[in-house]
């Protein structure tokens, strides 16, 4: 079925319907399992999501929200969509290369998807260790640290790296990093005027 012209809570409720409360008595036996919290407006959502209790009473750790639009969502890029991660730990993905033709090459390129569905080298790269002297080609999550890539660990789950404007976008977050304070003022002056 196409959600394309579905809005967020008609969509959440699509997945509960067909996907979660389908698979309720086979989630014991299955290696994962789907949660959707429930999706509220986004000043008290936030509020309520960040209070210790609600996180005591919740089974994973609130690292992070993504913030819909209500009304004209779209399932492509869309600029009205925020996910805000707490602590910016911001992890980046990359295909990493190591270069031909060099003896003993002390670092490794990294590459982002770019325009044209083509992949394009990253400007920086990243110290070549033994950890990741194997990984040629591979897809491997990064974070950037004291202006120098550092490898986290390879993603299995992905085919490709991120792309350009990803890439940019969580750099950005880390050299203006909103903290829980901030978000929460700003949720409130939000509120206020609307």
């Amino acid at each position: 079925e196409d959600l394309k012209d579905r809005n967020i809570v008609e969509r959440i409720n699509f997945v509960k319907e067909k996907i979660i409360n389908q698979r309720e008595g086979s989630a014991q036996n299955e290696v994962f399992t789907l949660d959707i919290v429930e999706y509220l407006e986004a000043n008290e959502a936030t509020k309520s999501y960040l209070d210790p209790k609600f996180e005591e009473s919740y089974k994973y750790p609130t690292r992070s929200f993504v913030f819909f639009p209500l009304k004209n969502y779209s399932c492509y890029t869309d600029y009205d969509v925020l996910q805000w991660a707490e602590n910016d730990d911001q992890q980046c993905s990359f295909r990493l290369m190591i270069p031909k033709g060099i003896q003993e090459p002390k670092e490794a390129e990294l590459f982002m998807f770019g325009r044209s569905c083509a992949e394009i080298k990253w400007d920086e790269t990243i110290l070549l260790t033994d950890e990741i002297r194997n990984l040629d080609g591979c897809i491997v999550d990064c974070r950037y640290v004291d202006q120098r890539w550092m490898f986290v660990k390879q993603r299995f789950d992905r085919n490709i790296p991120n792309g350009k404007r990803a890439l940019e976008g969580k750099l950005h977050a880390l050299k203006h990093p909103v903290s829980r304070d901030l978000l929460l003022a700003t949720l409130e002056n939000y509120a206020r005027f609307h």
